[in-house]
Formats: structure tokens, C-alpha cells, sequence
């Protein structure tokens, strides 16, 4: 792949997508309001919330279990948030051949935005369709070879990163972007937190750059869950190092564990293994399924 190209997209997919989210967190309901006349169900998109492969890279690889949220978008262009359907019928094909067709429910508990999961295991590369009962269109998205993908996948072992801390900010600026107060998370490194040998639920987000769509408030529904998860040492890291400054510069994790978006929540074992990877969007019900099956 033209490195150039990587670089880039390494650089400005994050801050696009921030910009794109604080419009979304910006619009109003009189915005919705006014378009309502103009809705036609034939122009509905369902929209990914994820790299497709194609305008990005992909980070979906064959033999791998493959969730990717999707997004219901009205004609108007705005994401529907109210009185979203219950359920989406989903069929995916790959070179003709139907390889997923399942009715997906929406998940939302704890966020503004519904999302609809797909989850299945792609077993050949190549490009994959996807249509359903929502939208006319159909959307494509790329599976690649395992060593293709740069995010660190489940079942390897997660890096021992030294991210920032409130005793060392290694001048991460803020060093935790959630309001009013910052959260709990930032008193032990993710290095010392998988060095004390129990389970490590590690969350890349900013909060301050996502708050209304399905990449939010992921922060929220971790210090939401983290009192009933006393085992789990939880640690959080923002994804800008000063974005007062610039989007340019990204912190450590992002660029150890390969990741081109946000937010992400891995999940350890005592093993130091990923035993689950999270990313771009989980609601209430996915996060503490995913912490449960660590305990």
C-alpha cells in the first residue's frame, strides 16, 4: 500500500472524523424538523461506522470474527436517533455467494445514536456487499490478509505501552478531555496495569471530540460499569496529544497498537492476551458483556 497514502490517512481520518462529529454533536432538532417533508425512502443510507477498505484501510481480516457497526441515515443526511426500527434485515455477499442474512436489533442503550452490529467471520478476502431492507443502496467493504491489518487483533498479546498518567502527562494536554472532571483512569500506566498480573480493560476515546454519535459517551458507560468490575483494572488514554494545537499529533497508543480511529476498548486476560477488541462504537449492554467475560 502507497505509504503516502497511509500516512495521511493515519493523520486525518481521526480528525476528519472529530470534525464530522462535533457538527453531529452541534446539529439541532429543528434541523430535523425542517426536513422532514423532504425525507424519501428511496435516498436512505445505511452508513458504516468503520473503515470500509476502501476510502481507508480495512482492519477486518480473513478467519477473523468481524464486527462492524452500521448507522441508519435518513434522506435528509441526519443519523436517525428516534423511533429507529427494532431491527434491520442484513445480507452480505461475497462474489455472489450469500455469506451472512440475519435480522440485526438495534443497540443504543446508553447512547444518543443506534447502531446496528454486524458480526460474522469472514473466511476469503475480497470485497464484500452489503443490502438491506433499510436502504436501496448497497455498501462495500474489503477483508484483507491478517498481516495487512495494523490494529493488534485478538488473540495477540497486548503492547506494554507507558501511557500518560496524572504523576507523568508526558505532555498529553488534556490528559483526560471528559467534563467536568477527568476520569479515574489515569493513576497507573497501561505498562504497570498488565504488569499486576490480573485483567485490563484498556479504552482509547475523546470524549471532548464525541458525544452524541455511536462513538459516544464510550468514557461514560466505563466509569458507569467500573464499580461492579472491582477485578478489572481499567485504564483510559486520550487520542490527541494537544488538540488545542493540532490533530496532527496522536498519542503512544494509537500508534503501538496501529489503530487509525477511536474509540477502542481492548480487553486483556491475566495471560496478557486480547481476549476482545471493541471499536468505533459500543453501547451500555456490549461493554459489560465484554468485562463480564474477563471476570
Amino acid at each position: 500500500m502507497n505509504e503516502t497514502y497511509r500516512a495521511v490517512t493515519r493523520r486525518t481520518f481521526l480528525s476528519a472524523s472529530a470534525t464530522g462529529l462535533l457538527l453531529a454533536a452541534c446539529s439541532s432538532s429543528d434541523g430535523d424538523a425542517e426536513s422532514a417533508a423532504e425525507i424519501d425512502p428511496e435516498l436512505r443510507l445505511l452508513e458504516f461506522r468503520f473503515p470500509d477498505g476502501l476510502r481507508s484501510p480495512s482492519i477486518f481480516a480473513a478467519g477473523d470474527r468481524l464486527r462492524a457497526p452500521l448507522v441508519l441515515v435518513e434522506s435528509d443526511g441526519f443519523p436517525i436517533r428516534v423511533d429507529e426500527p427494532a431491527s434491520i434485515n442484513l445480507t452480505v455477499s461475497h462474489e455472489g455467494d450469500v455469506v451472512f442474512e440475519e435480522a440485526v436489533p438495534s443497540s443504543r442503550s446508553g447512547l444518543s445514536t443506534p447502531y446496528y452490529l454486524l458480526t460474522f467471520t469472514p473466511e476469503k478476502i475480497g470485497t464484500y456487499v452489503v443490502e438491506s431492507d433499510w436502504s436501496p443502496t448497497p455498501r462495500e467493504f474489503l477483508v484483507v490478509e491478517p498481516s495487512e491489518v495494523t490494529a493488534a487483533r485478538v488473540g495477540q498479546p497486548m503492547p506494554a505501552i507507558d501511557t500518560a498518567t496524572v504523576a507523568d502527562t508526558k505532555g498529553v494536554d488534556p490528559l483526560c478531555s471528559r467534563l467536568p472532571d477527568p476520569c479515574p483512569f489515569h493513576d497507573i500506566t497501561l505498562t504497570e496495569a498488565l504488569a499486576g498480573g490480573g485483567p485490563v480493560a484498556f479504552l482509547i476515546s475523546t470524549p471532548q471530540f464525541c458525544q452524541t454519535d455511536v462513538c459516544g459517551p464510550s468514557l461514560e458507560l466505563m466509569v458507569e460499569a467500573d464499580p461492579d468490575f472491582a477485578d478489572i483494572t481499567v485504564v483510559h488514554s486520550e487520542v490527541f496529544v494537544n488538540p488545542a494545537l493540532t490533530f496532527a499529533d496522536l498519542t503512544e497508543p494509537l500508534t503501538a497498537l496501529g489503530l487509525d480511529f477511536e474509540p477502542s476498548l481492548y480487553l486483556v486476560g491475566s495471560d496478557g492476551i486480547i481476549a476482545e477488541a471493541l471499536h468505533f462504537a459500543f453501547d451500555r449492554n456490549e461493554v459489560r458483556a465484554a468485562l463480564e467475560s474477563l471476570t
